[in-house]
């Protein structure tokens, strides 16, 4: 399984949720966001998106977007495969 690093951004908005990142850039300590690594499900990717930014891609090549599950984890959803929850990488 490939490792992924994320960011556990808070949005600090009531009608806002949290989520995950693949980038730092609006990571913030003191909001108590932290990164952590997590294991990708077999065949899914990391890739460059047609922005130039980072993104999850599963095995037929559509881009997951991440939310926080209600565990707390990552979780990947696209329109193409099942929707796996994150588990941390050990």
């Amino acid at each position: 399984m490939n490792k992924v690093t994320l960011y556990k951004v808070h949005s600090g908005f009531s009608n806002t949720p949290n989520g995950f990142e693949l980038e730092s850039r609006f990571a913030d300590e003191a909001n108590g966001d932290f990164s952590a690594d997590y294991e990708l499900p077999e065949g899914y990717t990391v890739a460059t998106n047609f922005v130039g930014r980072p993104m999850i891609f599963d095995s037929e090549d559509s881009g997951c977007e991440i939310i926080e599950h209600i565990s707390g984890n990552p979780q990947l959803i696209s329109k193409s495969e099942a929707q796996p929850v994150l588990k941390r990488a050990e």
